[in-house]
């Protein structure tokens, strides 16, 4: 749609320029990060990729890290919530 090209542009450039650098996105409170806002930046990064809008594939490698990061082990596919940045 058009109308909400602009406004959707503008939401991927602030998810990108917001996104913290483990990856992440949310609050670094007492250095903890988490996957909950990490998992809706990834859909809606990638439903912007699917519409046609750019964005850049570093945003999306860069949370990919993050979740290799907080996995638990490498055959259940399961993963943790968050983990202590070392920053």
């Amino acid at each position: 749609d058009e109308m909400l090209a602009p406004h959707a542009r503008q939401a991927v450039t602030y998810l990108v320029e917001s996104q913290n650098s483990d990856g992440t996105w949310g609050t670094k409170e007492e250095g903890i990060t988490d996957t909950v806002h990490l998992g809706f930046a990834v859909l809606a990064l990638l439903s912007a990729k699917h519409s046609g809008l750019e964005n850049p594939e570093s945003a999306l490698e860069k949370c990919q890290k993050y979740f290799h990061a907080v996995q638990i082990d490498e055959t259940s596919g399961k993963y943790g919530s968050k983990i202590t940045m070392n920053k």
